[in-house]
C-alpha cells in the first residue's frame, strides 16, 4: 500500500508540471523515486543530463514501449522498469555500472538484451520473469551472474556469457524451460573453474555449455 501511494502522488506531481509546462528534470541529474510510475505514458527520452534514475522510476508504466536512455546513464535502481509490460526494446547505456533488483522483471513484451560490460554491481532478478525474452547476451568484463537473473524466462533460448564471469549465483536461469545450452566464450577448463551455486539451473533444460574448444555435456 505503501508504495502504491507513493507511486501515485509523484506520478501525480511529475503530470501536473509537464501540464504546466515545467520540465522537472532540467535542474536535476536523476529521476526521482515514483517519477512516473503507473503512468500512461508510452514513449519516454531521458535527458542527457541525467546520470541515475532511481527505484521504481517507471515501474508498472504498462503501456510504455519505447524508452531512450542517454549515455549519461550510469546507475538504474530497483525494478525502475519492472512491470513495463508494453516494452519491446531496451538498450542499455554502455557507461551503467549499477543495475538493481528486478529492474526490467516482468518486462513481457521485451525480446533481446545487452547487459554491457562496465556493471560492477548488480542486483538480483533483473531480467526474471520476462515471458518473450528470448536472448540474452552479458558482454565481457561483467564477473558475476546474480540470484534469479533471468529465472522464470520460459521463451530463453540463447545465452552468451564472457569468461570474465566468475560466479554464477542460485536461480540465475530457474525455470528457464526453454533453455537447452549456453555459449560460453572460454575454454572447457575455466568453465570448470567459475564458482557455480548447485541450484544455478534449477528446473531448466540446460544440458550443453558450448566452450571455445569443445562442449560439455551437463
Amino acid at each position: 500500500a505503501t508504495r502504491l501511494n507513493n507511486a501515485g502522488l509523484s506520478r501525480d506531481l511529475t503530470l501536473v508540471l509537464y501540464s504546466l509546462n515545467i520540465d522537472p528534470l532540467r535542474s536535476l541529474d536523476y529521476i526521482p523515486k515514483y517519477f512516473l510510475s503507473l503512468s500512461d505514458i508510452k514513449n519516454v527520452s531521458i535527458p542527457d543530463n541525467i546520470k541515475t534514475i532511481n527505484d521504481a522510476a517507471f515501474w508498472g508504466c504498462d503501456k510504455l514501449v519505447k524508452a531512450l536512455m542517454p549515455n549519461t546513464i550510469t546507475s538504474i535502481g530497483e525494478i525502475a522498469f519492472s512491470g513495463c509490460d508494453s516494452l519491446e526494446d531496451i538498450k542499455i547505456p554502455a557507461n551503467v555500472n549499477y543495475i538493481g533488483y528486478k529492474a526490467f522483471s516482468s518486462c513481457n513484451s521485451l525480446k533481446n538484451v545487452t547487459l554491457p560490460g562496465n556493471i560492477s554491481n548488480m542486483g538480483g532478478a533483473i531480467f526474471s520473469d520476462c515471458m518473450r525474452l528470448y536472448k540474452i547476451t552479458i558482454s565481457s568484463g561483467i564477473t558475476a551472474i546474480r540470484y534469479g537473473f533471468a529465472a522464470d524466462c520460459r521463451s530463453l533460448t540463447e545465452v552468451l556469457i564472457p569468461n570474465t564471469v566468475t560466479e554464477i549465483e542460485r536461480d540465475s536461469f530457474q525455470y528457464c524451460s526453454g533453455l537447452h545450452e549456453i555459449k560460453y566464450d572460454g575454454t572447457r577448463e575455466m568453465w570448470g573453474e567459475i564458482k557455480k551455486h548447485r541450484l544455478w539451473k534449477t528446473s531448466s533444460n540446460i544440458s550443453i555449455i558450448h566452450c571455445t574448444d569443445g562442449d560439455i555435456k551437463l
